[in-house]
């Protein structure tokens, strides 16, 4: 009835040149994350540091965020709907938030938005439908609003082909995203996303 979690991420360098010695470490993401579920519902969310992006010091409070939380109902095992905030399906979702395929895109960590959710995971065949409402809580971020589909067939044990599609809108522009995907698993060992 109850999952508990985190991740922390951070990165580091060092640089030793002839003009200068320098090293930093730049903690990225250190969040907590909690599931409870009750009969066919799950409350899930997020508590974490969200790092700080100027160089002024600023309130602690302003350094903790949410980057998940949400309320989802299964009425059968393969049936969800889900809502709250988080990133909408689409292609493969991978932690590698920097990956350019989400970050090109625009989804990179901390673009989450307030979505409604229904999907059907079946054994072979996945469906996932988001309406997708932007940051009613934060406007002056002006997240797209709009519609995701994904659509999945898992075949030969160990792959799995889809295609995406994202129609997003927001004050500056609108666009229409799509793609096919794969998870081609050769082996246990060997796979190609």
């Amino acid at each position: 009835w109850l999952n508990l979690g985190g991740d922390f991420r951070g990165i580091g360098f060092y640089r030793d040149s002839p003009t200068a010695t320098e090293g930093h470490v730049f903690p990225m993401q250190a969040d907590i994350e909690a599931a409870i579920a009750y009969k066919k519902m799950i409350v899930a969310g997020t508590v974490g540091y969200k790092g700080e992006k100027k160089r002024l010091p600023e309130p602690f409070v302003k350094k903790v965020v949410s980057r998940r939380h949400y309320i989802s109902y299964r009425p059968t095992d393969e049936a969800s709907l889900r809502g709250g905030k988080f990133q909408a399906v689409y292609g493969i979702n991978t932690p590698d938030h920097a990956i350019f395929i989400k970050r090109g895109l625009g989804w990179d960590q901390s673009t989450e938005t307030y979505n409604i959710e229904v999907a059907y995971i079946g054994e072979r065949f996945n469906l996932f439908g988001t309406g997708i409402f932007g940051r009613p809580d934060a406007p002056e971020l002006n997240r797209e609003t709009g519609g995701a589909l994904t659509a999945s067939v898992s075949f030969l044990d160990s792959f799995k082909t889809g295609v995406s599609y994202f129609y997003g809108t927001n004050d500056f522009a609108s666009r229409h995203v799509t793609g096919p995907w794969g998870i081609l698993g050769f082996t246990s060992h060997f796979f190609l996303l």
